[in-house]
C-alpha cells in the first residue's frame, strides 16, 4: 500500500506540473493576444492545447488567431484568394474579441488588393489582344495609392508598354519611319553613284558605327564605275525599346 501511495503522489505531481505549464502557456498566449502579437499568441495557445489545457474556449481563440495569421501570410505573398478562404474559416465568435477590428481591416485590404490585381490582369489581356486604347483607359482608372510596391511596378511597366505599342499605330510616327527608310535607301544609291556622302546626311547619326561604315563604303566605291539602284524598300517591323529608341527591320531590294 505504501508503494501505491507513493506512485499515486508522483503521478499527481506530474499531472499538476503539466497543468501548470499548460496554464502558463495559455496565460502567455492571452498576454500576446492583448498586445496584438497574434503569431506568438498562436504558438502559446497551441502549446497549451498540446499540454491538455481545455478551458475558456481556448480552441476557438486558437482557431481565430491561426486562420488570421494564415490569411495575413497569404496576403503578404499575394495569394488573395487563399487569404480570403482563411478569413472565411475564422469562427464567428471573433467578433467578441479585440481581434475583430484586425480581421475586418485585413479583409478590407485583401479585397481591395484582389480588385486591383483583377484590374491589372484585365489590362494585360487588353494589351495582349491589341486593344491599346482600352488598356490605357483601364490602367489609368487603377488607384495607384491603394497598390503595393509590386502592383505599382507592374502598372508603371504596363503604362510604358501601352505607350510604346500605341506608337506602332500612330500614322504620324509610322509615316516618319517610312519616309526615313525610303530616304535612306534611295540616298545610299545616290551617294554611291555620285561618290558624295551628302544624300545620306540626315538619315544617319553622325559618328555612329553605321555612319562611319557607309562613309567608308561610299568613298571606296567612287570612280569604280559601279552604280546602284533601289528597286524597293519597306518596313517589316518596328520594335520600340523606349519612347525615343526603336529597332526598325526593313526589306530593301537593290540592282547593282
Amino acid at each position: 500500500m505504501k508503494r501505491i501511495k507513493v506512485l499515486f503522489i508522483c503521478c499527481m505531481v506530474v499531472f499538476l506540473t503539466a497543468c501548470s505549464f499548460a496554464s502558463k502557456n495559455y496565460e502567455a498566449g492571452v498576454e500576446k493576444f492583448k498586445i496584438k502579437d497574434f503569431v506568438a499568441a498562436e504558438t502559446y495557445f497551441k502549446k497549451a492545447i498540446d499540454e491538455g489545457y481545455n478551458k475558456k474556449d481556448i480552441n476557438t481563440v486558437y482557431t481565430i488567431v491561426r486562420e488570421y495569421n494564415l490569411a495575413n501570410q497569404c496576403y503578404s505573398d499575394g495569394e488573395f484568394e487563399k487569404a480570403l478562404e482563411h478569413l472565411e474559416k475564422i469562427p464567428k465568435e471573433y467578433a467578441e474579441y479585440s481581434i475583430r477590428q484586425d480581421v475586418e481591416l485585413l479583409k478590407e485590404e485583401i479585397t481591395k488588393s484582389k480588385d486591383i490585381e483583377d484590374s491589372i490582369e484585365k489590362v494585360k489581356n487588353l494589351v495582349e489582344f491589341g486593344e491599346y486604347s482600352e488598356a490605357k483607359s483601364a490602367v489609368l482608372k487603377i488607384d495607384i495609392e491603394d497598390c503595393n510596391d509590386k502592383q505599382k511596378e507592374e502598372i508603371e511597366n504596363l503604362k510604358k508598354q501601352i505607350l510604346l505599342k500605341q506608337k506602332n499605330q500612330d500614322p504620324l510616327v509610322l509615316g516618319k519611319i517610312n519616309t526615313l527608310v525610303y530616304t535612306y535607301a534611295h540616298g545610299l544609291c545616290e551617294a554611291v553613284n555620285t561618290g558624295e556622302f551628302q544624300p545620306l546626311v540626315g538619315t544617319l547619326y553622325q559618328g555612329s558605327s553605321i555612319y562611319n561604315v557607309q562613309k567608308s563604303y561610299i568613298a571606296s566605291m567612287a570612280n569604280k564605275d559601279i552604280y546602284e539602284y533601289c528597286l524597293g524598300s519597306e518596313v517589316s517591323s518596328v520594335e520600340w525599346m523606349s519612347e525615343t529608341e526603336c529597332v526598325i527591320s526593313t526589306i530593301e531590294t537593290y540592282q547593282i
